[in-house]
């Protein structure tokens, strides 16, 4: 099932992930579980340099905050005009 209520449903998640990843920089310890199972832990440094789950979320969460920052600046015919 791929409906609207299963858009909406992911949509929770990114939002809530977002605002976990930034509250796990500051844990001593960060477990990160999928589907119910631990699949990673350790603190943010070790799991970053792991390269698993949390490194992929924390990449693309760090894309999603560039494009944001890119999007709000002036284009270039903006700025020269």
């Amino acid at each position: 099932m791929n409906g609207p209520r299963d858009d909406t449903r992911a949509l929770s998640r990114r939002s809530i992930g977002a605002a976990l990843l930034a509250c796990a920089a500051l844990a001593d310890r960060i477990v990160v579980l999928e589907h119910g199972r631990v699949v990673e832990q350790g603190t943010e440094p070790e799991l970053l340099a792991k390269g698993g789950v949390y490194a992929e979320m924390h990449k693309h969460q760090r894309l999603k905050e560039a494009i944001a920052a890119a999007a709000s600046l002036p284009s270039p015919v903006e700025v020269a005009a």
